[in-house]
């Protein structure tokens, strides 16, 4: 039978907090902020201190890099904007605007920290979930290197002691 609180079904929609137990996810849940925001509204500027976490209930949101340069990316319900804030103090590296309506809950740092101080087990999960996601991002990481590597090694052969072969000279590709 699936939770009856809408936001304990949200949260366990998101990898940090599924495999907690009940009772600790419906706690997260009850001390959860309700929050909306208007089509175009801002929910987060860019270098602004974070104070926890924000949880998409309902509606898009669209976050873009401070430089402004990367095209934003549409999060979709399910997304947690700035998790990091739940646990430390961070200032956001992005601002996020509603591109529709939008349902979310925020997740209070000062929340999140007295729960983990309550249930050191929470601790435990959280640096696991954290740990698994860098090991994860670290991997693919090296798998991009790589195939730089190979292509860089296919564009640029190289000849002998580690020189390029010269610009004139023909190159094949396999």
């Amino acid at each position: 039978m699936p939770p009856r609180n809408p936001i304990v079904q949200v949260l366990l929609g998101v990898e940090l907090f599924q495999g907690l137990p009940p009772l600790i996810v419906s706690e997260i849940a009850r001390q959860a902020t309700h929050l909306t925001y208007r089509s175009g509204e801002m929910l987060v500027g860019a270098g602004d201190m974070i104070e926890g976490a924000i949880l998409i209930q309902e509606g898009q949101v669209i976050s873009v890099s401070s430089s402004g340069t990367i095209p934003g990316d549409l999060l979709p319900p399910g997304s947690l904007i700035n998790e990091m804030g739940m646990l430390v103090e961070i200032d956001s590296d992005a601002t996020v605007f509603a591109r529709t309506d939008v349902t979310a809950v925020g997740l209070s740092r000062q929340v999140i920290l007295a729960l983990v101080e309550a249930e050191p087990k929470l601790a435990e999960h959280f640096n696991q979930k954290i740990s698994a996601r860098v090991a994860r991002i670290s991997s693919e990481l090296r798998h991009i290197d790589e195939m730089l590597a190979h292509l860089a090694e296919e564009q640029f052969p190289m000849r002998g002691e580690g020189s390029l072969v010269e610009p004139n000279e023909p190159r094949f590709l396999h």
